[in-house]
């Protein structure tokens, strides 16, 4: 990818304008959504919360192999199989994890065999992650709240002078959000779940090309107020 100066469309800078702007105006609802930063330690990281971080990476593991990027895939589709990763898998043995499913997916991604001849493995991979992500239980909200805030922690150390410098963490972010939208879905309240995926998916577009790179990406400011925004629907 050739880095490229950020020039935000039309719709954009109006959007840029009207942040700024209300940012000044609407101190008291911005302080009651304000994200707190994370800093994650998986040895005390609950195991719910544990378990939404290892997903996020390996949605976006997913999606990158289901759009034949293979090698951009690789890191993401490490978190459930590597040592170095381990302290993720912290007993989701237990809640049923099928580990041996995700070596044969990292098995057939070093062999370059394109996602169509695996399709199915990795259909059932996603259904294992929803599985032990219902039997984990947890708080939706809380958990939602922690995929929010270190999607714009990710995000913003992607982003520099309007460029993405580290893809990785570009496409983790946008594998957090789409976590979220599944933990969205598990909210009881039906009309608090359907505002909260709509305004995660409405989040998500602004990933242009999904997880792919773009020459240019979404100022963060705009993504930190929409957050912001949901964090707020969140805890009224």
């Amino acid at each position: 990818m050739n880095p490229t100066k950020y020039n935000p469309s039309f719709s954009e800078f109006i959007l840029l304008i009207f942040l700024v702007f209300t940012s000044f105006q609407c101190k008291a609802v911005s302080n009651l959504s304000q994200i707190e930063a994370i800093e994650i330690d998986m040895q005390k990281l609950p195991l719910p919360k544990r378990l939404a971080f290892m997903s996020g990476h390996v949605k976006a593991g997913i999606e990158l192999y289901r759009l034949n990027e293979l090698e951009m895939a690789g890191p993401h589709l490490m978190h459930p199989v590597s040592e170095t990763h381990q302290s993720e898998r912290k007993d989701l043995d237990k809640l049923g994890f099928n580990q041996s499913l995700f070596v044969k997916i990292s098995h057939a991604l070093e062999k370059n065999i394109k996602s169509t001849e695996i399709s199915n493995m990795l259909v059932e991979a996603e259904k294992n992650l929803d599985m032990i992500s219902q039997n984990a239980g947890g708080d939706p909200y809380e958990i939602i709240k922690f995929l929010m805030a270190i999607a714009l922690d990710e995000y913003e150390l992607s982003f520099k002078d309007g460029t993405i410098i580290e893809l990785g963490e570009y496409q983790d972010a946008w594998g957090f959000v789409e976590v979220s939208k599944d933990h969205a879905k598990r909210i009881p309240n039906i009309m608090k779940s359907k505002e909260l995926i709509k305004e995660i998916s409405a989040l998500q577009k602004y990933w242009k090309e999904g997880p792919l790179p773009v020459e240019r990406p979404t100022d963060p400011l705009i993504l930190k107020q929409l957050i912001q925004n949901i964090v707020f629907l969140l805890n009224h």
